[in-house]
């Protein structure tokens, strides 16, 4: 059974995560997820010792000690084996979380989705190893101390530094990487710039219609390229990004469900609701219930 990022968060003691906000799992907790396929998770995995195997759409790759994992959302992962002696840690944020602790921060390269698309599994040197390493090991002690008034702080603080590492490792190794860069073909740079066209214009554009336009192809050659790429098509991109928007915003009270409606660009409230509904299951203000007792 196909298991969401949603999926992973019960299944683990509190001690490991941030009100399915942000997980961090070791060795001894990635056993669980052997041979369970996970989709629709944004996934960092470093492995300090011994050896994992897994399946990233479909391509089985090898990782031991040093190696690093950076996963993208849409992309389907399995584990398929653990050795004995393995020594790792998984961090799986949700977008919410990510951007609260980055706001308009992109770390690395401007190619970097590239790049993660052909190369999700790296190898680090022993210094890129230890930055990560000491990252996931504040991260892991924070979570653990249930009772810290400023948890939730603390763990956005260490979360954007755990990325700043990331991403000065990436701009370093894109800098001093003697070896040929992968090919980025036509199909990959029509990605990446409708990646950047619904980041900057999905608040107001929702029809695939738009993009295609910009991008100087047709729908039709549009989705083909982003299903093979992401595993969805582009109309799911468009409404994941508006589901990550209106869930940012309705995190602040304060601001008013029908303007978050006008915000990005329904004809009404009525629309905007039905809309959340469809895509996160429960109303705008069911959302808000939820966030109120949780905290």
């Amino acid at each position: 059974m196909m298991m969401t990022q949603k999926d992973l968060f019960p299944l683990f003691s509190p001690t490991c995560s941030l009100d399915g906000c942000v997980l961090l799992l070791t060795s001894r907790e990635l056993v669980r997820l052997v041979n369970r396929p996970v989709t629709d998770t944004r996934m960092f995995l470093l492995v300090g010792a011994g050896r994992l195997s897994l399946r990233i759409n479909e391509v089985a790759y090898e990782m031991k000690a040093h190696f690093f994992l950076d996963l993208l959302e849409g992309v389907r992962v399995e584990i398929c084996d653990l050795s004995t002696d393995l020594q790792a840690w998984c961090l799986i944020p949700n977008y919410t979380f990510a951007k609260a602790s980055l706001k308009n921060l992109r770390p690395g390269p401007d190619h970097y989705l590239i790049d993660r698309l052909h190369r999700p599994v790296l190898s680090l040197t022993d210094g890129q190893f230890e930055y990560l390493e000491r990252q996931m090991e504040i991260l892991k002690s924070t979570l653990a101390s249930l009772d810290h008034y400023y948890r939730r702080e603390l763990l956005l603080v260490y979360f954007k530094s755990f990325m700043l590492e990331v991403g000065q490792i990436m701009l370093e190794r894109s800098q001093t990487d003697n070896r040929l860069p992968p090919v980025i073909s036509k199909r990959d740079w029509v990605m990446m710039d409708f990646m950047k066209l619904v980041w900057q214009h999905v608040a107001v554009e929702h029809q695939i219609d738009f993009y295609a336009d910009k991008l100087c192809i047709s729908t039709k050659h549009l989705s083909r390229l982003v299903k093979e790429v992401l595993g969805k098509t582009p109309h799911e991109v468009i409404c994941d990004e508006l589901i990550k928007r209106a869930t940012e915003r309705l995190d602040d009270e304060s601001i008013p469900v029908s303007l978050i409606a006008e915000e990005l660009h329904f004809s009404d409230q009525a629309a905007f609701c039905k809309f959340f509904k469809k895509h996160h299951a429960v109303s705008p203000m069911e959302y808000r219930r939820k966030l109120r007792m949780e905290h």
